[in-house]
């Protein structure tokens, strides 16, 4: 079992506590690196997609959530040297989640799967993909995601 390593933040990226309305400073930011995992997302409505920097029409990274278990599926798809990650924010805690990968196009999808102790069941969570260079956020995915946890 993973554990997420919680830090207090002042600030999200995304803007996310400033468009749910909720205070970032007694917010907790988790964060996890995602690990390998077997399991191949069935891409749906709880999934996303990020276009490639350097050329908008290739994807470059897929993120899927699945509420049981709470899990983010993250797949870095484009060998362009940036990494994926997901951001989100739960609605009724205001705390922030944060799955990254830094495996490269080739290590498939990843998974990020230590935040079911963190985020309460019921609630909603506001997540979106990004493309990231270091920690320059090169862009985001198409509409953020509204998942509902179990």
């Amino acid at each position: 079992m993973k554990l997420a390593t919680p830090m207090v933040v002042a600030t999200t990226a995304f803007a996310l506590v400033a468009f749910l309305g909720t205070s970032a400073s007694a917010a907790t930011l988790y964060t996890e690196r995602a690990s390998a995992t077997s399991t191949t997302p069935t891409l749906d409505a709880n999934c996303n997609e990020v276009t490639g920097y350097e050329n908008p029409r290739a994807t470059a990274g897929l993120a899927c959530f699945r509420p049981l278990g709470d899990k983010f599926y993250v797949r870095d798809t484009l060998g362009d040297g940036h990494h994926i990650e997901v951001r989100g924010t739960v609605n009724r805690t205001g705390d922030n989640f944060r799955c990254y990968e830094l495996g490269g196009s080739s290590a498939g999808w990843q998974v990020c799967d230590s935040f079911a102790d963190e985020i309460p069941e019921h609630s909603t969570i506001y997540w979106e993909i990004g493309l990231w260079e270091g920690g320059k956020l090169l862009g985001t995915g198409g509409d953020p995601k509204f998942s509902s946890t179990t």
